[in-house]
């Protein structure tokens, strides 16, 4: 077999589609799908597949994957109103595994691993299999046993009773005594070789689970080498371009193919860097906006917090950050898509990033805002503990302003934490905001405050009494 390659480099489609392996694989789905009798271009709808793709799976210029075999045979399935057989599904799996083996060894170990561990998942649930079938036959074979050994009891006190009155009978019962005997003894060779079978079997799956740990293992390693092989790799996964994402949403939006639209700016944000995602977003806001807000809020979501912060700033470079624009304000909505994608962790991260200042400071702001109407208070009260260490007086404010808006629960437990870190001026402005809210009467009053104070100390004990010790004071 002549092998046509790159040197050092991974093959190109044009290669790949000339070694016999692949193209014997291509050519024998190309039959099967001729049996669907509608072209490529409707099955990728159907399927929801770019039609390059089916086309490069069906032409040999790749390797297609399992799924994609799968599905085709589902839909024929479907067509045809039979099943496709298991020996013509075996025959594809093992051509498709011949054509990995030649064009991505890496892969091929991979899945060829995967389907070792398969397998010996499967041995080991049919070993478990048998040996609790010989367990229950076992088990009645025991019980036989026993049935015969209180049989023979019988007999020997009823011999024992009826000996003098039947002399006669002793014959028989001798007979019947030792055929009772043979019929013991073998039952007991068949529950020794029972015995011995079990145990044989117990090995079996000792080692068949050995091994499948030991697949396992070379699974796990193989799956980390291919993942650092595929990092130094460029990604051709998803080989398009900006351009080339924004001319295929516009024709699909043409078309009304709605869904592919939505999936392949999905897969934009995912696969792209940040310099692409904001090309991509300038090409398609004015015509798409809000599939371009939906594009950066993916790809914030999907994203790291070093990510979404590159996104932000390839966003809005030359903008002001209170620049207004079409559905809403920029930096708002990436404000927003932050709130409800990061955790405590990586808002301490993009502080690192936004905290001193510049034009993206504003939008750490309104995120840390957003974010501290819904997190958990004793994540907002580990934010806040950040910010005053970091000396973030704006921010620290605009939270606990925020956070004095939110459930009488969530205040109460706000304020136990403030006090219990002895942050009293913290805990009396959290009171104060929660009075002039949820309060009649003057909230600056220093009766209005005592009765939040009581109140929401009333709240925190009924919710946690074993942690509630009580104070003295009412403030």
């Amino acid at each position: 077999m002549t092998e046509v390659a790159r040197p050092g480099g991974r093959r190109t489609e044009v290669e790949v589609s000339q070694l016999p392996e692949v193209a014997a694989l291509a050519t024998e789905l190309t039959k099967l799908f001729k049996g669907l009798e509608i072209p490529q271009q409707q099955y990728a709808v159907r399927v929801a597949m770019d039609k390059s793709t089916v086309s490069r799976y069906l032409n040999g210029r790749r390797v297609p994957t399992q799924d994609f075999i799968d599905r085709l045979f589902v839909e024929l399935e479907r067509n045809r109103g039979a099943a496709i057989t298991q020996e013509a599904r075996l025959t594809i799996r093992r051509m498709r595994m011949i054509a990995l083996k030649v064009t991505d060894p890496q892969t091929f170990e991979l899945e060829d691993l995967r389907d070792q561990v398969d397998r010996s998942h499967r041995r080991i649930k049919q070993l478990m299999r048998q040996q609790e079938a010989l367990e229950l036959l076992l088990d009645h074979k025991e019980e036989d046993a026993k049935n015969y050994r209180d049989q023979l009891e019988i007999l020997r006190s009823d011999w024992i009773v009826e000996n003098r009155e039947k002399e006669a009978s002793a014959l028989e019962v001798s007979i019947e005594n030792e055929r009772i005997k043979e019929e013991k003894k073998n039952l007991q060779q068949e529950i020794e070789e029972l015995k011995d079978q079990l145990s044989e079997l117990a090995d079996q799956r000792i080692d068949a689970e050995e091994r499948c740990a030991e697949l396992e293992e070379r699974l796990a390693q193989a799956e980390v080498a291919l993942a650092e092989h595929l990092a130094k790799q460029p990604d051709s996964s998803f080989p398009f371009t900006p351009t080339d994402l924004a001319h295929i949403t516009f024709e699909a939006y043409s078309e009304e193919r709605f869904h592919d639209a939505a999936r392949m700016l999905s897969l934009a944000a995912v696969h792209f860097s940040p310099t692409e995602i904001a090309n991509l977003f300038e090409r398609i806001r004015h015509k798409r906006p809000v599939d371009s807000i939906r594009l950066l809020d993916d790809a914030i979501r999907f994203g790291s917090i070093n990510s979404s912060a590159s996104i932000a700033e390839a966003v809005v470079p030359a903008r002001s950050s209170r620049t207004s624009w079409l559905y809403g304000n920029i930096p708002e909505l990436l404000a927003a898509s932050l709130a409800n994608s990061k955790s405590t962790a990586e808002f301490k991260q993009l502080h690192d990033l936004w905290g001193n200042g510049g034009p993206y400071y504003p939008i750490l702001r309104k995120s840390l805002v957003l974010w501290s109407e819904h997190a958990d208070p004793g994540a907002v009260f580990n934010i806040l503990t950040m910010l005053r260490k970091r000396k973030d007086t704006t921010n620290a404010v605009h939270v606990l302003h925020k956070c004095g808006e939110r459930s009488e629960v969530d205040v109460a437990e706000l304020v136990h934490l403030h006090t219990a870190a002895e942050l009293s001026d913290d805990a009396s402005i959290l009171i104060y905001l929660w009075a002039s809210l949820n309060l009649p009467g003057d909230p600056t009053s220093e009766r209005t405050i005592r009765r939040a104070a009581g109140r929401l100390r009333r709240t925190y004990a009924a919710r946690h009494p074993d942690d509630w010790h009580g104070q003295n004071n009412d403030s």
